[in-house]
Protein backbone atom coordinates (compact mmCIF):
# COMPACT_ATOMS: atom_id res chain seq x y z
CA UNK A 1 0.00 0.00 0.00
CA UNK A 2 1.42 3.43 -1.17
CA UNK A 3 1.12 6.62 0.72
CA UNK A 4 -1.86 7.65 -1.24
CA UNK A 5 -3.69 4.97 -0.95
CA UNK A 6 -2.83 5.00 2.80
CA UNK A 7 -4.20 8.39 3.13
CA UNK A 8 -7.23 8.02 1.12
CA UNK A 9 -8.19 4.86 3.06
CA UNK A 10 -7.19 6.91 6.16
CA UNK A 11 -10.09 8.08 8.93
CA UNK A 12 -8.12 11.46 9.82
CA UNK A 13 -9.97 14.64 9.89
CA UNK A 14 -10.88 15.90 6.05
CA UNK A 15 -8.72 18.95 6.38
CA UNK A 16 -6.10 16.86 7.75
CA UNK A 17 -6.32 14.41 5.06
CA UNK A 18 -6.60 17.20 2.04
CA UNK A 19 -3.75 19.15 3.47
CA UNK A 20 -1.71 15.63 3.42
CA UNK A 21 -2.68 15.24 0.20
CA UNK A 22 -1.50 18.55 -1.29
CA UNK A 23 1.66 18.02 0.20
CA UNK A 24 2.19 14.40 -0.97
CA UNK A 25 5.65 13.98 -3.01
CA UNK A 26 5.96 18.01 -2.99
CA UNK A 27 9.78 17.73 -2.95
CA UNK A 28 9.80 15.64 -5.67
CA UNK A 29 7.38 18.02 -7.77
CA UNK A 30 10.01 20.59 -7.47
CA UNK A 31 12.76 18.60 -8.22
CA UNK A 32 11.08 17.81 -11.19
CA UNK A 33 9.37 21.35 -12.14
CA UNK A 34 13.75 22.41 -11.75
CA UNK A 35 14.54 19.70 -14.45
CA UNK A 36 12.13 21.24 -16.41
CA UNK A 37 12.88 24.70 -16.81
CA UNK A 38 16.81 23.74 -16.43
CA UNK A 39 17.31 21.20 -18.99
CA UNK A 40 14.30 21.87 -21.02
CA UNK A 41 12.96 25.42 -21.27
CA UNK A 42 14.50 27.42 -23.50
CA UNK A 43 14.38 30.80 -21.89
CA UNK A 44 15.81 29.50 -18.86
CA UNK A 45 18.49 32.34 -18.79
CA UNK A 46 16.22 35.29 -19.34
CA UNK A 47 14.02 33.57 -16.31
CA UNK A 48 17.02 33.35 -14.22
CA UNK A 49 17.54 37.39 -14.85
CA UNK A 50 14.14 38.32 -14.01
CA UNK A 51 14.39 36.32 -10.93
CA UNK A 52 17.49 38.05 -10.45
CA UNK A 53 16.08 41.44 -10.79
CA UNK A 54 13.33 40.53 -8.43
CA UNK A 55 15.31 39.54 -5.41
CA UNK A 56 18.22 42.18 -5.36
CA UNK A 57 16.86 45.28 -7.50
CA UNK A 58 13.25 45.74 -7.48
CA UNK A 59 12.77 47.35 -3.74
CA UNK A 60 15.56 49.18 -4.35
CA UNK A 61 14.43 50.88 -7.28
CA UNK A 62 11.84 52.97 -4.80
CA UNK A 63 12.73 56.32 -4.68
CA UNK A 64 13.52 57.38 -1.24
CA UNK A 65 12.54 60.73 -1.49
CA UNK A 66 9.57 62.46 0.80
CA UNK A 67 7.07 62.22 -1.87
CA UNK A 68 7.24 58.76 -1.53
CA UNK A 69 8.19 57.85 1.70
CA UNK A 70 5.48 60.22 3.11
CA UNK A 71 2.35 58.70 0.75
CA UNK A 72 2.72 54.92 0.14
CA UNK A 73 6.49 54.13 1.13
CA UNK A 74 8.13 51.15 0.17
CA UNK A 75 5.05 48.61 0.77
CA UNK A 76 4.04 47.94 -3.58
CA UNK A 77 7.30 47.83 -4.39
CA UNK A 78 8.11 45.64 -1.34
CA UNK A 79 4.40 43.02 -1.80
CA UNK A 80 5.22 43.35 -5.45
CA UNK A 81 8.08 41.54 -5.22
CA UNK A 82 6.27 39.13 -2.42
CA UNK A 83 4.15 38.35 -4.96
CA UNK A 84 6.52 37.59 -8.03
CA UNK A 85 8.31 35.73 -4.92
CA UNK A 86 5.24 33.53 -4.66
CA UNK A 87 4.57 33.22 -7.86
CA UNK A 88 7.83 31.03 -8.88
CA UNK A 89 6.62 28.99 -5.61
CA UNK A 90 3.60 28.06 -6.60
CA UNK A 91 4.31 27.35 -10.03
CA UNK A 92 7.12 24.44 -8.82
CA UNK A 93 4.39 22.39 -6.71
CA UNK A 94 2.11 22.87 -9.40
CA UNK A 95 -0.50 25.45 -7.76
CA UNK A 96 -0.56 27.11 -11.27
CA UNK A 97 -3.64 29.46 -10.80
CA UNK A 98 -2.37 30.59 -7.82
CA UNK A 99 1.27 31.82 -9.54
CA UNK A 100 -0.69 33.16 -11.74
CA UNK A 101 -2.93 35.85 -9.53
CA UNK A 102 0.35 36.76 -8.05
CA UNK A 103 1.69 38.00 -11.05
CA UNK A 104 -1.59 39.83 -11.90
CA UNK A 105 -1.21 40.80 -8.43
CA UNK A 106 2.15 42.41 -8.74
CA UNK A 107 2.00 44.29 -11.94
CA UNK A 108 -1.11 45.87 -10.72
CA UNK A 109 0.99 47.07 -7.92
CA UNK A 110 3.36 48.30 -9.79
CA UNK A 111 0.60 50.71 -11.58
CA UNK A 112 -0.71 51.65 -8.49
CA UNK A 113 2.26 52.37 -7.16
CA UNK A 114 3.16 55.32 -9.81
CA UNK A 115 0.19 56.59 -9.91
CA UNK A 116 -0.01 57.56 -6.52
CA UNK A 117 3.48 58.49 -6.77
CA UNK A 118 2.64 61.12 -9.27
CA UNK A 119 2.52 65.27 -7.59
CA UNK A 120 -0.63 65.95 -8.54
CA UNK A 121 -2.36 63.10 -6.50
CA UNK A 122 -2.91 63.92 -2.87
CA UNK A 123 -0.81 62.68 0.04
CA UNK A 124 -4.42 61.80 1.33
CA UNK A 125 -5.47 59.65 -1.38
CA UNK A 126 -2.42 57.28 -1.19
CA UNK A 127 -2.33 57.12 2.78
CA UNK A 128 -5.86 55.99 2.57
CA UNK A 129 -5.95 53.39 0.49
CA UNK A 130 -2.21 52.51 1.59
CA UNK A 131 -4.93 51.96 5.33
CA UNK A 132 -7.46 49.99 3.15
CA UNK A 133 -9.74 52.96 3.73
CA UNK A 134 -10.57 53.39 -0.13
CA UNK A 135 -10.41 50.66 -2.87
CA UNK A 136 -7.51 49.75 -4.65
CA UNK A 137 -8.45 52.27 -8.09
CA UNK A 138 -9.15 50.60 -11.72
CA UNK A 139 -6.36 49.52 -13.23
CA UNK A 140 -7.28 50.55 -16.77
CA UNK A 141 -8.44 54.03 -15.96
CA UNK A 142 -5.13 54.25 -13.44
CA UNK A 143 -2.58 53.10 -16.37
CA UNK A 144 -5.06 55.97 -18.83
CA UNK A 145 -3.71 58.63 -16.36
CA UNK A 146 -0.33 57.23 -16.30
CA UNK A 147 0.62 57.49 -19.73
CA UNK A 148 0.29 61.05 -19.58
CA UNK A 149 2.88 61.48 -16.93
CA UNK A 150 6.31 63.06 -17.69
CA UNK A 151 8.54 60.19 -19.40
CA UNK A 152 5.68 57.99 -19.73
CA UNK A 153 3.68 59.77 -22.40
CA UNK A 154 7.03 60.18 -24.33
CA UNK A 155 7.10 55.91 -24.71
CA UNK A 156 3.61 56.36 -25.22
CA UNK A 157 3.42 58.44 -28.07
CA UNK A 158 6.54 56.65 -29.86
CA UNK A 159 5.16 52.56 -28.79
CA UNK A 160 1.92 52.68 -27.61
CA UNK A 161 3.49 51.29 -24.88
CA UNK A 162 -0.02 50.77 -22.09
CA UNK A 163 -1.38 48.55 -24.87
CA UNK A 164 0.80 45.91 -24.04
CA UNK A 165 0.67 46.52 -20.29
CA UNK A 166 -3.35 46.58 -20.47
CA UNK A 167 -2.80 43.81 -22.55
CA UNK A 168 -1.04 41.52 -20.13
CA UNK A 169 -2.80 42.31 -17.35
CA UNK A 170 -5.76 40.96 -19.41
CA UNK A 171 -4.01 37.68 -20.27
CA UNK A 172 -2.87 37.28 -16.78
CA UNK A 173 -6.71 38.49 -15.48
CA UNK A 174 -8.15 35.80 -17.66
CA UNK A 175 -6.56 32.95 -15.32
CA UNK A 176 -8.63 34.21 -12.20
CA UNK A 177 -11.67 35.25 -14.17
CA UNK A 178 -11.80 31.43 -15.50
CA UNK A 179 -12.22 32.68 -18.87
CA UNK A 180 -13.15 29.24 -20.30
CA UNK A 181 -12.05 25.86 -19.49
CA UNK A 182 -8.75 26.34 -20.63
CA UNK A 183 -7.72 28.72 -18.19
CA UNK A 184 -9.57 26.14 -15.45
CA UNK A 185 -7.90 24.21 -12.90
CA UNK A 186 -8.81 20.74 -14.88
CA UNK A 187 -6.51 22.38 -17.54
CA UNK A 188 -4.10 23.73 -16.36
CA UNK A 189 -3.15 20.56 -14.08
CA UNK A 190 -4.52 18.22 -16.47
CA UNK A 191 -6.68 16.72 -13.22
CA UNK A 192 -7.31 13.31 -13.37
CA UNK A 193 -7.54 11.72 -9.74
CA UNK A 194 -9.97 12.78 -7.13
CA UNK A 195 -9.95 10.93 -4.07
CA UNK A 196 -11.57 11.30 -0.57
CA UNK A 197 -13.49 14.65 -2.04
CA UNK A 198 -10.28 16.30 -3.07
CA UNK A 199 -8.25 16.37 -5.93
CA UNK A 200 -4.32 14.84 -6.48
CA UNK A 201 -1.80 17.66 -6.96
CA UNK A 202 -0.17 17.01 -10.89
CA UNK A 203 2.08 18.62 -12.40
CA UNK A 204 1.58 19.97 -16.48
CA UNK A 205 5.26 20.89 -18.03
CA UNK A 206 2.63 22.66 -20.84
CA UNK A 207 1.54 25.11 -18.09
CA UNK A 208 4.68 25.30 -16.62
CA UNK A 209 6.05 26.74 -19.18
CA UNK A 210 3.81 29.19 -20.40
CA UNK A 211 3.84 30.38 -17.00
CA UNK A 212 7.62 30.72 -17.14
CA UNK A 213 6.83 33.39 -20.25
CA UNK A 214 4.42 34.94 -18.76
CA UNK A 215 6.69 35.78 -15.23
CA UNK A 216 9.44 37.19 -17.57
CA UNK A 217 6.71 39.46 -19.66
CA UNK A 218 5.22 40.75 -16.39
CA UNK A 219 9.15 41.54 -14.29
CA UNK A 220 9.94 43.12 -17.89
CA UNK A 221 6.74 45.58 -17.92
CA UNK A 222 7.60 46.40 -14.26
CA UNK A 223 11.21 46.65 -15.08
CA UNK A 224 10.15 49.34 -17.79
CA UNK A 225 7.54 50.92 -15.41
CA UNK A 226 10.23 51.59 -12.88
CA UNK A 227 13.05 52.51 -14.83
CA UNK A 228 10.32 55.30 -16.25
CA UNK A 229 9.44 56.14 -12.93
CA UNK A 230 12.76 56.12 -11.31
CA UNK A 231 15.52 56.58 -14.40
CA UNK A 232 18.41 57.16 -12.11
CA UNK A 233 18.25 53.28 -12.28
CA UNK A 234 19.09 52.72 -15.74
CA UNK A 235 22.88 54.49 -13.99
CA UNK A 236 25.46 52.26 -12.57
CA UNK A 237 26.85 54.59 -10.21
CA UNK A 238 29.84 54.38 -7.85
CA UNK A 239 27.87 53.76 -4.98
CA UNK A 240 30.88 52.25 -2.52
CA UNK A 241 33.31 54.47 -3.46
CA UNK A 242 31.27 57.44 -2.25
CA UNK A 243 29.12 56.55 0.54
CA UNK A 244 30.89 53.00 1.80
CA UNK A 245 29.01 51.35 4.37
CA UNK A 246 26.38 53.90 4.23
CA UNK A 247 24.51 54.11 0.76
CA UNK A 248 21.42 56.06 -0.03
CA UNK A 249 18.08 53.96 1.56
CA UNK A 250 16.77 53.08 -2.03
CA UNK A 251 16.70 54.52 -5.30
CA UNK A 252 20.14 54.34 -6.89
CA UNK A 253 21.72 51.13 -8.40
CA UNK A 254 25.05 49.39 -8.64
CA UNK A 255 26.80 48.88 -12.24
CA UNK A 256 25.69 45.15 -12.17
CA UNK A 257 22.08 45.86 -11.24
CA UNK A 258 21.93 48.32 -14.09
CA UNK A 259 23.09 45.66 -16.47
CA UNK A 260 20.45 43.79 -14.99
CA UNK A 261 18.00 46.23 -15.87
CA UNK A 262 18.90 46.53 -19.55
CA UNK A 263 18.78 43.09 -19.91
CA UNK A 264 15.29 43.28 -18.88
CA UNK A 265 14.12 46.34 -21.30
CA UNK A 266 12.13 45.01 -23.88
CA UNK A 267 13.91 44.99 -27.39
CA UNK A 268 12.23 47.42 -28.99
CA UNK A 269 12.21 49.93 -26.38
CA UNK A 270 16.09 49.73 -25.73
CA UNK A 271 17.59 52.52 -27.88
CA UNK A 272 14.28 54.86 -25.50
CA UNK A 273 15.97 54.32 -22.34
CA UNK A 274 19.49 54.62 -23.53
CA UNK A 275 18.32 58.00 -24.35
CA UNK A 276 16.48 58.39 -21.26
CA UNK A 277 19.68 57.72 -19.49
CA UNK A 278 22.04 59.28 -20.84
CA UNK A 279 19.48 62.69 -21.70
CA UNK A 280 17.49 62.97 -18.97
CA UNK A 281 17.97 65.85 -16.61
CA UNK A 282 17.69 64.71 -13.36
CA UNK A 283 19.99 61.74 -14.42
CA UNK A 284 22.48 64.49 -15.31
CA UNK A 285 21.78 66.07 -11.90
CA UNK A 286 22.63 62.68 -9.86
CA UNK A 287 25.83 61.86 -12.46
CA UNK A 288 26.87 65.70 -11.89
CA UNK A 289 26.59 65.26 -7.92
CA UNK A 290 27.98 61.85 -7.82
CA UNK A 291 31.03 63.44 -9.46
CA UNK A 292 31.21 66.45 -7.22
CA UNK A 293 32.30 64.08 -4.62
CA UNK A 294 35.53 62.89 -3.87
CA UNK A 295 35.75 58.75 -2.57
CA UNK A 296 35.99 57.77 0.54
CA UNK A 297 39.80 57.31 2.26
CA UNK A 298 40.96 54.31 3.68
CA UNK A 299 40.56 56.33 6.83
CA UNK A 300 36.84 57.21 6.48
CA UNK A 301 36.05 53.40 5.63
CA UNK A 302 38.04 52.27 8.41
CA UNK A 303 35.89 54.36 10.45
CA UNK A 304 32.42 53.44 9.10
CA UNK A 305 33.79 49.85 9.99
CA UNK A 306 34.39 50.90 13.72
CA UNK A 307 31.01 52.27 13.83
CA UNK A 308 28.96 49.42 12.35
CA UNK A 309 30.93 47.10 14.66
CA UNK A 310 29.68 49.38 17.67
CA UNK A 311 26.76 49.32 16.50
CA UNK A 312 26.36 45.63 16.42
CA UNK A 313 27.64 45.06 19.40
CA UNK A 314 25.24 47.74 21.06
CA UNK A 315 22.39 45.48 19.70
CA UNK A 316 24.12 42.07 20.89
CA UNK A 317 23.69 43.56 24.56
CA UNK A 318 20.39 45.13 23.93
CA UNK A 319 18.68 41.66 23.33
Amino acid sequence: MNDLTKLISSEMNPFEKKGKIFILDIDDRVHRSLKFLQDDYSNYEILKTANEFVDWCQTDATRSDFQTLSKVGMYPNTESEIELDYAIKHALIGSYKSAYGNLRRALELIVVFIYFMHEKIAKEKAISWLSAKNDTPSFSRTLKKIKLYERFSEIENKFEWSNQVQQLFWELSDFGHNKGQKNGYRDLNKLNFHASHTFVPNLNFETLESFANFYIKTVKEIVTLLALYNPKILLGLPIDEKFGLNPPFSGFFYEGQAEIVFKLIPENYQEHFKMLRDNDQENKDIIEWFESMPDLTEEQIREQVKEQDKFFEQMKSDT
